[in-house]
């Protein structure tokens, strides 16, 4: 077995500041080609619009100055907007893409939808699948972290090892890494950080210092169901938590100190709502990969 690392060593505290502050990218990022890259709807959007795609600006010289290289055409933007949206997959289904033959023989399996996977032994009516249209700033707050949480169970379940060990190049990541690595930042966030505690097992005795990405890597040797388990149990330990640091003080909850910095609950539950959402897209992308299932929310019921 892994023995943990010593407090204060350099694998330990290069984890904590990983897991526990904002979503590093693991490695050297790679340098844009551009440092403004135009991409996605806003990018299709300027363009029918008609808005200027680049400008003319002289050194020194400043922004607002600059001569448009193009002339607006004078399209409403709202109604391009509904053109691009009514282009994406419609909201509150499943769609289970079918490949061409090309790509479908010997190569996937056939694409399934699978059910959520959720805890077992909890009041479900008490979990929001979303967050309320006009709600308080609580409701909003724990209502996102429901919802993002259930993207990631649905677009993990009902995968098989080689599904979850599945890559994308030119990506390692895997959905049963992405799935472990959730589960420790949830630990990280909501009983280390929170309160002070030490880490839960599997945490306790990883190395961090001998691979400070254990959790991708060890996922590999776990099983869909010791993954997933792992995953719903630390969830299950979150909530408790939360709802815990809630009754006393509520949002404002003073977590454990850390490096002279004492974050509110406030603060731990954006954290984890924002590591969740960076990698909602790419199990979008991976699972797609895998078996074809794409769609933005479950099927039928989010629990």
């Amino acid at each position: 077995m892994a023995r943990a690392p010593p407090t204060g060593s350099a694998g330990s505290a290069a984890q904590a500041e990983r897991l526990g502050g904002g979503e590093h990218q693991r490695g050297q990022p790679q340098a844009a080609a551009h440092p403004v890259a135009a991409i996605g709807t806003a990018d299709r959007l300027d363009r029918q619009v008609g808005l200027p795609q680049g400008r003319d600006v002289p050194p020194g010289g400043a922004f607002g100055h600059a001569e448009p290289v193009s002339q607006p055409s004078g399209r409403d933007a709202g109604v391009v907007l509904d053109e691009l949206e009514g282009d994406e997959r419609p909201r509150g289904r499943a769609d289970v893409t079918r490949h061409p033959a090309s790509i479908q023989e010997g190569k996937r399996p056939e694409p399934t939808v699978p059910s959520l996977a959720m805890d077992n032994d909890i009041d479900k009516e008490a979990i929001p699948a979303e967050p309320p249209v006009a709600g308080n700033e609580l409701d909003t707050l724990l209502g996102e972290l429901e919802r993002v949480r259930g993207y990631i169970a649905w677009k993990c379940g009902g995968l098989d090892s080689a599904g979850l060990r599945a890559t994308l190049e030119p990506s390692t990541m895997t959905l049963g890494g992405l799935l472990k690595h959730l589960s420790a930042c949830e630990d990280h966030k909501f009983s280390v950080m929170l309160y002070g505690r030490a880490p839960h097992p599997p945490w306790n005795t990883a190395d961090w210092d001998a691979d400070p990405d254990w959790e991708w890597h060890s996922a590999a040797a776990d099983s869909p169901e010791q993954l997933m388990s792992l995953w719903q149990d630390t969830v299950s330990r979150s909530r408790e938590l939360v709802a815990k640091a809630l009754a006393d003080g509520g949002l404002d909850h003073a977590a454990a100190s850390r490096d002279g910095r004492t974050p509110s609950l406030r603060r731990l539950l954006i954290d984890m709502i924002e590591e969740y959402a960076r990698h909602v897209g790419h199990a979008d992308l991976i699972r797609e990969s895998v078996d074809g299932l794409v769609g933005e929310d479950p099927p039928g019921d989010h629990h």
